[in-house]
C-alpha cells in the first residue's frame, strides 16, 4: 500500500513540472506575440527562444522564433546599422535552426518551411546571394520555398507564393527564370489583399516588375506607380533609395 503510495505522489510530481513548464513556455509564447506586435522584434526574438527551450517539441514556438527572427533581421538591414551584415547572416542562422526544429515537429506546416526560405534570404543579404549558392544553400532553399506553397500557398497573405516569385527572379544567371517567375506574381497579385503589406514586399513588387519587358511591364504599369509612391511615403531613406533608383531605371 505505502509503495502504491510513492509512486502517485511520484507521477503527481511529475504532472505537476510537466504543466509548470507548459504554463511558464505558454507564458513566454504571450509575452512574445505581444512583444511582437509593438515591434519589439528582439525581445520578441528572445521570448520566443525561452519558449522553444521550455516546450522543445512546441510546434509553434519554434516558428514564431524564426518569423521574429526575419523581422529583427530586415529592421537592421533597413537602418544599415554598423555591420549589420555580419548581424544579418547571425540572425538568419538562428532561424534557420528553429524553422528545421519546426519541420520535425510539423512536416507538412507551412509555417516552418515559410519562415525559413525568408531566414535565408536574410543569411544571403549578410553573405550575398552568390557566396550563399556557392555554401550549397539552393537546394535547401529550393525545397523550403516548394513546400511552402505546397502546403500553404495562401498563408501570409500569399506569402509563399510570392516567396516564389522572387526566389525565382533573384537567382543569379543562368539560374535566373522570368517566365517562371512572372507566374507566381501574377498569381500573388490576384489573390493578396494588400493589407498592410509588409514595406519590404513593397519594394520587392517594384523591383520586380521594374525588370520586365514589353507587354508585361504594361500590364503592371499602373502597380508599378502606385508602389513607388508608396515606397517613397516611408520615413526610412533605404526605401526611399530604391524607389529612386527603380525610377532612373525605367526612364
Amino acid at each position: 500500500m505505502k509503495y502504491g503510495k510513492n509512486i502517485a505522489v511520484i507521477l503527481i510530481a511529475i504532472f505537476a513540472f510537466a504543466v509548470s513548464i507548459n504554463v511558464y513556455a505558454s507564458d513566454a509564447l504571450v509575452k512574445g506575440d505581444a512583444a511582437f506586435a509593438k515591434g519589439e522584434y528582439k525581445k520578441a526574438v528572445d521570448l520566443y527562444i525561452a519558449a522553444a527551450q521550455e516546450a522543445p517539441d512546441s510546434y509553434e514556438a519554434n516558428w514564431k522564433v524564426t518569423m521574429a527572427s526575419d523581422y529583427y533581421g530586415v529592421s537592421i538591414k533597413v537602418a544599415h546599422a554598423p555591420g549589420w551584415q555580419k548581424q544579418c547572416t547571425q540572425i538568419g542562422k538562428t532561424g534557420m535552426i528553429y524553422a528545421e526544429k519546426a519541420q520535425k515537429i510539423n512536416p507538412q506546416g507551412v509555417e516552418g518551411y515559410h519562415w525559413e526560405a525568408m531566414s535565408i534570404g536574410l543569411y544571403a543579404d549578410g553573405v550575398s546571394v552568390v557566396t550563399a549558392i556557392k555554401e550549397g544553400i539552393l537546394g535547401k532553399t529550393t525545397r523550403c520555398i516548394e513546400n511552402a506553397y505546397k502546403y500553404g500557398k495562401s498563408y501570409d497573405d500569399w506569402g509563399p507564393t510570392f516567396g516564389m516569385a522572387m526566389f525565382y527572379s533573384q537567382l543569379p544567371w543562368p539560374m535566373k527564370k522570368m517566365d517562371k517567375a512572372l507566374k507566381y506574381f501574377k498569381e500573388y497579385e490576384a489573390n493578396s489583399a494588400h493589407i498592410n503589406d509588409a514595406k519590404n514586399r513593397v519594394a520587392y513588387s517594384a523591383q520586380f516588375i521594374s525588370q520586365l519587358k514589353g507587354k508585361e511591364y504594361v500590364e503592371f504599369k499602373d502597380r508599378v506607380e502606385k508602389l513607388l509612391v508608396e515606397l517613397e511615403s516611408y520615413e526610412e531613406p533605404y526605401y526611399r533609395d530604391i524607389a529612386k533608383d527603380i525610377r532612373k531605371k525605367l526612364k
